[in-house]
């Protein structure tokens, strides 16, 4: 299969994402352990399981899905992410963009909610960081093209 092929084949599904790690206060993370304690708490019977829920430290801002289907594949990808990551902090300025997390939305398995797989928020940037947001993933979307 070519490299065209597979991404754009629905029988290839992603394998692996890139994203910014968030950095949240320790309020927001009281917060999040409470919600995942009162949603199993509530919904005990619905098939809802504690490892459905990620630690409070490993949340991010996905920026790409890739399809990475074989070492080489993962390999290049990694050498592409080294490279660019100098170029993604300078864009960024070496500064945090802060962000306004706006309610929760499922990401539906196949267009099935109940088969939810991935829970997202939507999110809003405050403080006038957008510009150099754009300008980090406009350097990491050219640079992890396929060709």
């Amino acid at each position: 299969m070519s490299t065209s092929q597979a991404i754009k084949s629905k029988n290839v599904g992603y394998t692996h994402f890139v994203s910014l790690p968030l950095t949240l206060p320790d309020e927001m993370v009281t917060k999040l352990n409470n919600f995942k304690n009162s949603a199993l708490q509530t919904n005990k019977g619905l098939g809802i399981d504690k490892s459905i829920f990620i630690k409070p430290n490993t949340l991010h801002l996905t920026v790409q899905m890739l399809k990475l289907w074989n070492t080489d594949r993962i390999e290049a990808a990694a050498d592409v992410l080294r490279r660019v990551s100098p170029k993604v902090m300078d864009a960024l300025e070496r500064r945090p963009v802060y962000i306004r997390l706006k309610g929760l939305e499922c990401m539906p398995d196949r267009g099935t909610p109940p088969k939810a797989y991935v829970v997202h928020a939507p999110l809003e940037v405050i403080g006038g960081g957008i510009d150099r947001l754009k300008r980090a993933c406009r350097i990491h979307n050219i640079c992890c093209m396929p060709h």
